[in-house]
C-alpha cells in the first residue's frame, strides 16, 4: 500500500503534454556543444575494451556484423519518417497506408537478423561463468537489457554480468527494432504507460520467480530502456504481488531512461512519528528513533553524468539539486539523515575510524563537473509556473551513483568501469576477478550532496588508486565503494544485511 503522503505523479499528466516535454528535452540534449556531449555521448569513449570481445565495441565479427546491421536499420528509418510528411501531400490515403505497414512489417523482418527468433524461455548465462564458484541457491539473478541490443549483445551482457557477480543471470530479452523506432518506443511506453510484448513477457517471468518458495532474494538489474520497462513492471507488481514476496526484490539499474521510479511504503511499518526524506523518499529516522520501510528495500541507480539517455532519464527526473544549491556550513539546512545513511555511518564506526559531520558540498567542484559534463537542462514546459507543483511532488527512489563520464554501453561504459575486472579471458568465463579498487570505487565521497541528496558522487580532490581510506586531519573520508551494495556481491560475494 503506497503512503498516505502520496501526490500525483508528473508520468500521470497528459501524455501529449509529457511527448511534447519529451521533444523539447530530445532536441535540447541531442543539439548541443560540443557535439560529443550530445548523441555521441552513447558510444563514447570507444575504447579501452577491457572485457575483450564481451564488449559491445570490441572489433571482432559479431560486434562489427551488429553494427553494420544497426547503420542499415538507422539510415533506412529516418528515411522513412523524413518521407512520412511530403507523402501526405499525395492524397493517396490507401497507399499512405500499405506504405506505413509495408516499411514496419519490412523493418521488423530485417530486424530478426539482429534479434534471432522469439524464444518463450528466458535467456541464460554461460554456464563456464559460475564453474567451479560458490552456489547461491536462494538467489535468482535477473537481467532486462536496454535500446540497440540483439542476441549476440544480450548474452555479452548476460556473461559478464555473471562474471562479475559469479552468479547465474537469466535474461529477458527486449528485442531491438533499430535504434530509431527502439527510441520511439521508450517514448511511448514512458509517456503512455503502454505495456508492449516484452513488459508483459518480463511480468510474467517476475511472477514465476517471485512465487519460488526456495528463493528468498530476487536480483534484478536493469539497462536503459530496460529501467523504463523494468519500472512499469514493478508499478503492476505493486499493485498485484504479496508485499512479503516482494521484499525478495533488490533493483540495480544503470543508465536508466525512465521518467518515474515508484517504491511504496508498507502502511503497517510507518509510525505516527516517522518522517520521509521529501526528496529522494528513502527510509527515514526521526528523533524518537522510528523508521519507515519501503516494500522494496534496496534500489540502487548508476550513470555516467555524460551518458545522453542518463540524461533523458534519471539524471533529468530524479530530484538533485547539488550542484546549483548550498547548505548552511553548520548543517542546519540538512534534512535528518535517513535510515540506509545511518546504516553507512555505523559501518564505518564499527571500523574503530571516526565519521565526520556532514559537509557542505563543494561549489568549486561542483562548477568544475558542470563545465565538463552538461546537465540535463529544463525544458520550456517544465519552467512554466503552473507545472511548478508537479514537478516538486515527482517522486524517483533509489540511491544514485554518479560517475564523471560519458558512454551508455553496459558492458563497456558501465560494467568495466564501475566493476573493473582483471584475467579475464572471453574464451573461458570461469576466469577473472573484480579487482579490489578501481578509479570510480575509490574515488571519496562528497557527504554533503550524499547527505541531502543520496548522492554518491566524488568529491574534486584526487587520491591514488587503490588507497583503502583516505585520511585527512585525522578524519577519515567515505569511499564510493562504502555505500555501494552492488558492490558487495562482487567475486560471489554477498553484503552484510
Amino acid at each position: 500500500m503506497a503512503s498516505q503522503t502520496s501526490k500525483p505523479l508528473p508520468y500521470t499528466a497528459n501524455p501529449l503534454l509529457l511527448m511534447a516535454n519529451d521533444l523539447m528535452l530530445f532536441l535540447q540534449i541531442t543539439f548541443t556543444w560540443p557535439i560529443t556531449a550530445g548523441l555521441p555521448s552513447t558510444v563514447i569513449p570507444l575504447w579501452p575494451t577491457r572485457a575483450g570481445s564481451l564488449d559491445e565495441l570490441a572489433p571482432t565479427v559479431p560486434n562489427l556484423w551488429c553494427i553494420f546491421q544497426h547503420v542499415i536499420l538507422i539510415v533506412a528509418q529516418i528515411g522513412f519518417i523524413v518521407s512520412l510528411m511530403p507523402l501526405t501531400l499525395v492524397g493517396l490515403p490507401l497507399f499512405y497506408f500499405l506504405y506505413v505497414v509495408g516499411f514496419v512489417a519490412a523493418n521488423k523482418w530485417a530486424s530478426k537478423l539482429i534479434n534471432g527468433p522469439r524464444q518463450r524461455g528466458l535467456f541464460q548465462s554461460h554456464p563456464d561463468c559460475v564453474k567451479g564458484k560458490p552456489k547461491h541457491d536462494n538467489e535468482e539473478w535477473v537481467f532486462i537489457n536496454g535500446v540497440s541490443v540483439g542476441k549476440h549483445w544480450l548474452q555479452a551482457n548476460l556473461d559478464l554480468i555473471a562474471m562479475t557477480f559469479r552468479r547465474p543471470v537469466v535474461g529477458i530479452h527486449n528485442q531491438t527494432r533499430g535504434i530509431i523506432f527502439d527510441v520511439l518506443e521508450c517514448i511511448i511506453q514512458r509517456d503512455l504507460g503502454f505495456a508492449t510484448m516484452d513488459i508483459r513477457q518480463s511480468y510474467e517471468a517476475l511472477l514465476t520467480i517471485l512465487a519460488k518458495d526456495n528463493i528468498d532474494k530476487v536480483v534484478l538489474i536493469l539497462h536503459s530502456q530496460g529501467g523504463i520497462e523494468g519500472g512499469l513492471v514493478l508499478d503492476w507488481l505493486y499493485d498485484t504481488e504479496d508485499a512479503e514476496r516482494l521484499r525478495k526484490l533488490e533493483i540495480y539499474t544503470f543508465g536508466n531512461a525512465a521518467n518515474h521510479w515508484n517504491a511504496p511504503v508498507t502502511a503497517s511499518t510507518i509510525p505516527a512519528r516517522a518522517s520521509q526524506d521529501p526528496t529522494t523518499g528513502s527510509n527515514s529516522i526521526n528523533e524518537s528513533g522510528a523508521t519507515s520501510q519501503r516494500i522494496v528495500q534496496h534500489i540502487e541507480h548508476y550513470a555516467n553524468e555524460g551518458d545522453y539517455v542518463s540524461k533523458f532519464g534519471v539524471l533529468h527526473f530524479r530530484p538533485d539539486q547539488a550542484r546549483t544549491q548550498s547548505l548552511a556550513t553548520d548543517g542546519s539546512a540538512l534534512p535528518s539523515i535517513t535510515s540506509e545513511r545511518a546504516d553507512a555511518a555505523r559501518l564505518v564506526k564499527n571500523k574503530a575510524v571516526t565519521y565526520p559531520q556532514p559537509r557542505p558540498p563543494k561549489i568549486k567542484t561542483a562548477l568544475a563537473r558542470s563545465q565538463t559534463w552538461t546537465t540535463s537542462p529544463q525544458t520550456p514546459i517544465e519552467r512554466h509556473d503552473h507545472l511548478k507543483q508537479m514537478q516538486q511532488n515527482n517522486r524517483f527512489f533509489g540511491r544514485l551513483f554518479k560517475r564523471a563520464s560519458s558512454g551508455h554501453l553496459l558492458n563497456q561504459h558501465y560494467l568495466d568501469n564501475m566493476f573493473e575486472m582483471q584475467g579475464v579471458d572471453p574464451r573461458d568465463r570461469s576466469l577473472g576477478e573484480v579487482k579490489d579498487s578501481n578509479e570510480f570505487m575509490d574515488k571519496e565521497v562528497d557527504l554533503g550532496v550524499y547527505t541531502q541528496w543520496d548522492t554518491v558522487q566524488a568529491v574534486g580532490e584526487e587520491r591514488p588508486q587503490g588507497s583503502p581510506t583516505s585520511v585527512r586531519n585525522g578524519t577519515v573520508r567515505t569511499q564510493i565503494k562504502d555505500l555501494s551494495r552492488l558492490w558487495a556481491y562482487r567475486n560471489g560475494g554477498s553484503p552484510r544485511d
